[in-house]
Formats: C-alpha cells, structure tokens, sequence
C-alpha cells in the first residue's frame, strides 16, 4: 500500500483482509478498491494484480481546505467536496474556519454547503487568501466572511445562501477588487 499518509491503517487493513492469503486468480480487487474509496481520506484507489502473488494498491488522499464548527463545538475538516475528513476537538490553523450552526457529520459525510465554500476557498486569487480570516453561516444558510483588508480591522462581506454560491462569479468579483484594492492603503468596508 503506497500514498496513505492519513488514512488509518487498522481501516486499509480490514479493506484488504478479504484478499489476504487468497489465490491472486480469485482476488476481488474492485471490492477492494470500493471499500477503500468508502473511507474519509481516501479521494481514490488503483489496485493492481501483479502476478504470481503480490497486489499493489496506491491510494490518493483527499485534502483539507476549509473546517466547519458543529454544533457539538467540535470542527470537522472538509475538503474541495465538502467531504469531511476528520473530526477535531479544536480549530485547525492551516485552513480557514466557517463558523456558524453547523452538522454532526461523521467522516465520510459530504456536506454540499460547505463543500462550496470550501471550493470559494481554493479558488480566492492569492492576494486575497492571507486576508481572509474566517466565514459565517447563519441558521438560513447565508455565508458572510471577513477579510482583514487594513490595520484598522476586519471588513465582513456578506455574499448569499451557500446554496446559492457560485464560485466563478465570487472569483471573478474578488479578483477585480484585488486589482483595485491597496491592503495597505484600504480603509474597513
């Protein structure tokens, strides 16, 4: 097994019994392809026979990109897909928080929400990203974040229901405002 970093090891494990000490001929690799691409991490799996005994099975990890607050005060991180990947007892500091009343999802579960600004995420131009310090969703769905732009504070931009978020618009907006804005020089909207 190659490229699991993440993944728990107990879990490749359990994946990979049913194929253990059986005739390589008889070996049900999509089974075991499928339960490995069922665990959190695990974005997809290549699983080949390499004859007379040996398979290889290399895995590609999913990344974390933004983390949400459930309502259990716990943070759950998310990937691009909103996938979440994890369940921490405090806030991450390598990806940006969004706040608000968010699920008791488990590993594995997607939350389409937070998928989408998890995808505002990846896709904010780089000038923007060190601004943003975190996002806000409400009761309704609507998602707000704040931007530290100056010296003399944060600047809250409201945007829409994340359902109804569309990242390209977003991107586009945010770029134009970067070509615009001086961090330096911009006074808190």
């Amino acid at each position: 097994v190659q490229g699991a970093v993440y993944t728990d090891s107990a879990d490749i494990a359990a994946a990979v019994k049913p194929v253990r000490g059986k005739p390589i001929l008889t070996a049900d690799l999509n089974g075991v392809r499928a339960r490995l691409e069922r665990l959190p991490w695990v974005k997809y799996v290549v699983v080949q026979m390499s004859f007379p005994h040996t398979i290889t099975i290399q895995i590609a990890e999913r990344v974390p990109v933004a983390a949400y607050l459930g309502t259990d005060n716990k943070w759950r991180a998310i990937d691009g897909d909103g996938r979440v990947l994890v369940i921490l007892d405090g806030q991450p500091v390598d990806y940006p928080g969004i706040l608000g009343p968010g699920p008791l999802a488990v590993p594995g579960d997607t939350e389409p929400n937070y998928g989408r600004v998890a995808q505002l995420v990846t896709a904010l131009p780089p000038l923007l990203r060190p601004m943003l310090k975190v996002f806000e969703m409400d009761q309704a769905g609507n998602l707000s974040m704040s931007l530290h732009i100056s010296d003399k504070g944060d600047s809250r931009v409201d945007l829409c229901s994340a359902q109804a978020l569309d990242v390209r618009q977003l991107v586009a907006l945010m770029a134009f405002i970067a070509t615009k804005v001086d961090p330096q020089k911009a006074p808190p909207a």
